[in-house]
């Protein structure tokens, strides 16, 4: 396969790893890192393909929040992730609770 900045580009956004990437374009890891050189001119290719993936991250990020506006589950899960809530759960039943010193042994 020949090399094509918008597949790559594609590829990291979807989070692939370096040896998948190499694998779908056919050709080594310094294969590719010398090709990524001397096509986006950047002296560490590692550096641009978390850029790639960041975005990819950023568009995974915005879904979720689109999805949260009809999805409760997700809304409460953005919640608990971002704003600090959580679930508390109450126990009023003190009989069921189980104390080391009760404990015979």
């Amino acid at each position: 396969m020949e090399f094509s900045k918008d597949k790559f580009e594609e590829l990291c956004r979807i989070q692939c790893t370096t040896k998948e990437i190499c694998a779908y374009f056919n050709m080594t890891e310094f294969k590719l890192f010398k090709v990524l050189r001397q096509e986006y001119d950047v002296k560490d290719p590692r550096e641009l393909i978390n850029v790639y993936k960041d975005v990819g991250k950023m568009d995974i990020r915005k879904a979720q929040f689109e999805q949260a506006k009809t999805t409760p589950v997700m809304s409460l899960w953005l919640g608990k992730q971002y704003l600090g809530q959580k679930d508390v759960v109450e126990n009023n039943n003190i009989e069921n609770i189980i104390f080391k010193d009760d404990v015979k042994k």
